[in-house]
């Protein structure tokens, strides 16, 4: 039987393609085609000097376009160039951040009736203070779209408090490619400690993982305050760090003088899975994102601090189950992870809790919650 052609079209405009987001539009992009609705994904790049990264899609589907960075007196804000290409699409899906110019003119065009207008993201203002000329654009243009794809529960609360009806949000459980890389954390601890130890330059059985960007935001300063102490409390304990970003240098500086401070510099998808393997605790004491998916998945607790502006995925973190969130003290946070290092019960018990958090989270079911979205938008 002849294939019947794709006849509503789905625009999805991404500021950027970070490596975490590839495997989730691939299963997105077949899940809709199966719906008979055609996707098109617009993406440009990050500003020179920060993290993510964009990572080039190969897919007829995936477009690359060029992002305009502007400064405006404190603020940057980003023009997305691809207007015309907007008006042929059935729905439009676009980021919630005020700085991305394009939104406001799509929120004017999208009166005439010409499409429908959806926002995906953290439904509040989990990360940054905002002024109040700037919240009160962001509770406004919230509400003015025709549906609402929330990061999790915690977004979805958000989303509700704007005033917006509960009926037209998706809850799509933000999250990466568990199963590759759950599969290939395996693969490492399956090779045995000799080869795990070799290949991340670790020799204790005291080994806790910062994997992320490195920004001012993960509070880096704070952090190795805190390993230090915990060096004092667990002799053999060693810190590897994983990422890049502009506070780098602290880490290339720190593992310069202490030769337990190990810095791996940026890795992406299977390729950060060795240190994760061979790593007991996750240690953020910043902004914890999807952070928490990553350290659910690989079966290690993360740590984190209480009073910080945490991105939606903090909810994946249950305190004393599947992590610790501790008061903003580096004494106090040191004393927690190594109360848990030096105790090897409490390390079983948190990997099971870990594991068992994990199974909600596949890219697959986020790309299934996700079209179901698209096709109730698409219908009402």
């Amino acid at each position: 039987m002849r294939r019947s052609t794709p006849n509503r079209r789905v625009l999805i405009l991404q500021r950027i393609l970070p490596h975490y987001r590839v495997a989730f539009f691939c299963e997105l992009f077949r899940r809709l085609e199966e719906r008979h609705i055609s996707l098109r994904l617009l993406y440009g790049q990050e500003r020179p000097g920060t993290v993510p990264r964009t990572e080039p899609l190969d897919e007829p589907w995936a477009v690359r376009i060029r992002n305009r960075y502007v400064a405006l007196s404190n603020r940057e804000v980003v023009w997305q160039p691809c207007v015309a290409a907007v008006m042929r699409f059935d729905l439009v899906i676009v980021e919630q951040a005020n700085r991305l110019l394009l939104n406001y003119p799509l929120l004017a065009a999208r009166r005439t009736g010409r499409f429908k207008l959806a926002l995906w993201g953290h439904g509040g203002n989990f990360r940054t203070q905002r002024g109040f000329l700037g919240e009160l654009v962001r509770r406004v243009s919230s509400r003015q779209v025709d549906w609402w794809f929330a990061y999790n529960g915690l977004s979805r609360d958000a989303v509700l408090r704007l005033g917006y009806p509960d009926k037209r949000i998706t809850v799509v459980n933000n999250t990466i490619d568990t199963r590759g890389f759950e599969q290939a954390v395996e693969a490492w601890r399956s090779a045995g400690r000799d080869r795990l130890q070799e290949k991340t330059g670790t020799s204790s059985d005291h080994v806790a993982l910062f994997c992320g960007g490195m920004y001012p935001d993960k509070e880096l300063p704070f952090l190795l305050d805190a390993c230090r102490r915990i060096r004092e409390d667990v002799p053999d304990f060693e810190a590897v760090f994983v990422g890049d970003g502009p506070d780098a240098r602290l880490v290339r500086e720190a593992a310069r003088r202490h030769p337990w401070v190990k810095y791996a510099g940026h890795l992406d998808g299977a390729d950060r899975a060795p240190y994760f393997a061979v790593g007991s605790a996750m240690l953020m004491p910043g902004n914890v994102g999807l952070a928490a998916v990553d350290s659910l998945t690989a079966g290690i607790p993360l740590f984190t601090t209480s009073g910080r502006r945490h991105a939606p995925e903090i909810a994946y973190i249950e305190n004393g189950k599947t992590g610790r969130v501790t008061d903003h003290d580096p004494q106090a946070y040191a004393r927690s992870v190594s109360d848990y290092l030096n105790d090897p019960d409490a390390r079983q018990v948190f990997r099971r809790h870990c594991r068992q958090g994990a199974v909600a989270l596949s890219v697959e079911g986020m790309a299934s919650r996700f079209s179901r979205g698209v096709e109730a938008c698409l219908r009402v």
